[in-house]
Order: structure tokens, then C-alpha cells, then sequence
């Protein structure tokens, strides 16, 4: 993702695809702006998880590959541990996902 950012620039919108709907009505289509910001368009998800967060992976489903994506943009709402909030209800939003510097 980062080398690709890299050759494009920051002013290019790049498609990565589309999420995995793996429980939760989860969907929607990932893109990336730049490299610390990911938009995901259509994004719906039905806000009964227990704990909800975006999950960072090369393969479809969750693998030792892949990691949880940290939030930089406390507006995201991604529950770290069960103490924080749940992820509230999305019907065809569009969520931004915000990676810290570094």
C-alpha cells in the first residue's frame, strides 16, 4: 500500500477493494488518499459486534499477515478493548480511517 501511495502522490484516490463481509452486514468499498488515510465508501455495518475494529490484511479473511489498524482520529470510534464504546450502526456512510504518523 505504502509504495503504491509512493508513486501515486497524495492528490490520487486509489480503489484497494472491497471489505469482507465476514458477520455484522459488514461492507462497503476501501480507498485510500493518502498514506495515513483510508475512506471507505457505501461502508455499512449493523453495530451489534461486541467489539468492532478495522482489521489490515492481504488475504480475505483475518490471518497472522494482518494486524488491527490503529485509529488515529478518535471520531472513527474503533473500540480498542471491550471497555470503549461499540462502533455505532453504518447504513451506506462514508467512514474515514486515520493511521497515527509513523
Amino acid at each position: 500500500l505504502w509504495s503504491l501511495l509512493s508513486v501515486f502522490g497524495q492528490a490520487e484516490r486509489i480503489k484497494l477493494g472491497d471489505l469482507s463481509e465476514i458477520s455484522h452486514e459488514v461492507s462497503g468499498t476501501v480507498y485510500a488518499l493518502s498514506e495515513q488515510v483510508l475512506e471507505i465508501e457505501n461502508y455499512n455495518y449493523d453495530g451489534f459486534g461486541p467489539i468492532a475494529y478495522f482489521w489490515v490484511d492481504s488475504r480475505p479473511w483475518p490471518s497472522k499477515g494482518g494486524r488491527v489498524a490503529p485509529d488515529a482520529a478518535p471520531s472513527s470510534n474503533c473500540a480498542m478493548s471491550t471497555r470503549d464504546p461499540r462502533l455505532p450502526e453504518a447504513r451506506g456512510i462514508t467512514q474515514r480511517v486515520e493511521f497515527p504518523p509513523g
